[in-house]
């Protein structure tokens, strides 16, 4: 709470734009509604770094994925690129998967009586 207070202190009173007004608005929205929002490069392609840090995968553990066949790429000279819709679909699945597999296992709890 004392650094909320003495950041206020701190803090300048700067002009800011409309636009970035309403952006920090729709931001502090969403931040509320606790909505996902997906921010997409606008780029087609993304690299083995862009599409690691994506996913919140370490850039070997994506390697070892793009050998498996789980995600599909191109090879633009010696450098490999992920299509950014497909990252975007991965994640996604995998996400439905996580939960489903949490909700089941929350539910399991439940039903032994290890969770309330």
């Amino acid at each position: 709470m004392e650094d909320i207070k003495r950041a206020e202190k701190e803090t300048k009173n700067t002009p800011v734009t409309k636009k970035r007004y309403l952006r920090n608005e729709l931001n502090l929205q969403l931040q509320r509604d606790v909505q996902s929002v997906i921010v997409i490069c606008r780029d087609e392609y993304m690299t083995i770094g862009e599409t690691a840090d994506f996913l919140n995968v370490s850039p070997a553990y994506l390697n070892k994925m793009l050998k498996n066949r789980e995600l599909s790429y191109i090879k633009i000279g010696k450098r490999r690129k992920i299509k950014t819709k497909d990252v975007v679909q991965y994640q996604q699945i995998r996400d439905k998967k996580r939960n489903h597999l949490l909700n089941s296992f929350s539910q399991g709890l439940k039903e032994d009586g290890l969770y309330d």
